[in-house]
């Protein structure tokens, strides 16, 4: 619970090793400890940035990983909006994880449930089914295909 102490070490670290993501992980990481959503997502969209732009050391970040993260800071800051946007990112990504990708359609599907847009959501979770992925994920997908969720 020593946020400041922590946040304090990791920009010391960082600015000695700043080829390492994961002072850039961890700092976003830290803002969603104290719910600081907005802050969190900053961190992220930029260090998302840092990746494609291929900042050094950062080539070896997935940004899909990045996306996952950003996506769910946005959801907890309830920008629904961003965060469909970001997952959808997530889906089309090509170095997603089969995971990332049940995760980012279960998502974009209960928010889909939430705007009544039954199709969309249907097509996002029979879209899990297709997929690779965790049992657990895809159980998640047929409950929700059987009912809605919210309801």
């Amino acid at each position: 619970g020593q946020y400041d102490k922590s946040m304090k070490l990791i920009d010391e670290l960082q600015a000695k090793y700043p080829r390492n993501f994961m002072f850039d992980m961890t700092r976003g990481s830290l803002f969603g400890r104290q719910k600081k959503w907005d802050q969190a997502a900053q961190v992220y969209k930029q260090t998302a940035e840092k990746v494609l732009a291929k900042t050094n050391g950062y080539d070896r970040l997935r940004v899909e990983r990045v996306y996952m993260e950003l996506a769910n800071s946005q959801i907890q800051a309830e920008k629904f909006a961003d965060s469909n946007a970001t997952y959808a990112l997530v889906v089309k990504g090509a170095g997603a994880t089969a995971n990332e990708k049940a995760n980012a359609h279960l998502w974009m599907g209960r928010m889909a449930d939430t705007r009544k847009d039954r199709a969309e959501a249907q097509r996002h979770y029979n879209a899990v089914l297709e997929l690779d992925c965790a049992p657990n994920l895809k159980a998640d997908a047929r409950a929700l295909l059987k009912k809605p969720f919210g309801r």
